[in-house]
């Protein structure tokens, strides 16, 4: 079977002006700057020579629209090649110093307000829907208050650990927006009874999929190592033989997704914790997925990881 390393891109993803596009430029790759006006030229002129150096773009109407995924994808390849320093000087030092900084003064508290806005233009008004959005953990924080910002349309809610659950009844509104504030304190997690291997261990979980192939390749990288040592040699695997860019998740088939991560050499956090998990499990070792924030004050953003545990050090 041929196999096409990376995604596909065509003009159905270019949907976004070169303006917004700039905007996610700025977001990761220009939070310290501080002249405005300055870091949108550098990356649209970024942006532009990308273009004329094979990046895709579809016209429409006179303007040229784009992919957010393939430019982000384009901008890392050029700079892994050398051909363009921007990916290295922008958005490679921004995310180092969101960590550095991160790290130099973390915060005791944190409040976050999160919102989540639903597409309902195809339903019909007077339809009852469930919306929810995720929530924290109660058990991962001393201190945490929630406070539900509820829509109009709302006509009851449900507060559960790690999620919140809105009724509505949907308007001629073509969106609906479910939010919350989440304050809380920060600390270190408190580490986990033994879990439920039963729970831990299932073979089929979302994204974390055990086929045949990924199975084989948990034996072949674990050998006879013991589970430590198993998990570092999943971990160099991952990080020596893929790269991590965004990913269009329509591609991604639901029965076989880490199938298509090691065809394709692709992925994100939430794939890359999802292979992960997979050859824990496979390999007998408990694991799981988790999704949360980077609580970066300049550019918070959502996160995947993998929790893991092993016998002798939990």
């Amino acid at each position: 079977m041929k196999r096409t390393v990376g995604q596909a891109f065509g003009d159905e993803y270019r949907t976004l002006t070169e303006y917004q596009v700039v905007d996610t430029l700025l977001l990761e790759g220009h939070a310290y700057e501080a002249d405005a006006s300055m870091a949108r030229a550098e990356a649209r002129n970024a942006l532009r020579r990308w273009v004329a150096s094979g990046l895709g773009v579809r016209e429409s109407g006179g303007e040229m629209l784009f992919d957010p995924v393939e430019a982000v994808c384009f901008a890392k390849a050029a700079g892994l090649r050398g051909d363009d320093d921007y990916w290295e000087r922008n958005l490679v030092g921004t995310l180092r110093r969101f960590v550095t900084d991160l790290d130099a003064a973390p915060p005791s508290r944190a409040t976050v307000q999160y919102r989540r806005q639903f597409d309902t233009s195809r339903v019909p008004a007077g339809e009852t829907l469930r919306l929810r959005m995720p929530a924290p953990l109660a058990e991962r924080y001393p201190v945490l208050d929630i406070r539900p910002d509820l829509p109009d349309q709302a006509t009851g809610h449900r507060l559960s650990n790690g999620r919140i659950e809105a009724r509505v009844i949907t308007t001629d509104a073509s969106t609906i927006t479910l939010g919350a504030r989440f304050e809380f304190e920060v600390g270190e997690a408190a580490i986990d009874a033994a879990p439920d291997r039963e729970i831990h261990l299932r073979p089929n979980e979302g994204l974390v999929v055990i086929t045949p192939r990924v199975a084989a390749l948990a034996q072949h990288l674990r050998g006879s190592s013991p589970p430590d040592a198993a998990v570092r040699a999943f971990w160099d695997y991952l990080i020596g033989n893929f790269t991590f860019c965004p990913i269009h998740y329509d591609q991604v088939p639901t029965d076989a997704p880490l199938d298509w991560v090691l065809d394709r050499q692709v992925y994100d956090c939430q794939l890359a914790s999802a292979l992960l998990v997979a050859l824990c499990r496979a390999s007998g070792i408990s694991g799981r997925m988790i999704g949360g924030n980077f609580l970066y004050p300049r550019s918070p953003t959502n996160h995947y990881w993998a929790e893991l545990w092993l016998e002798n050090s939990g």
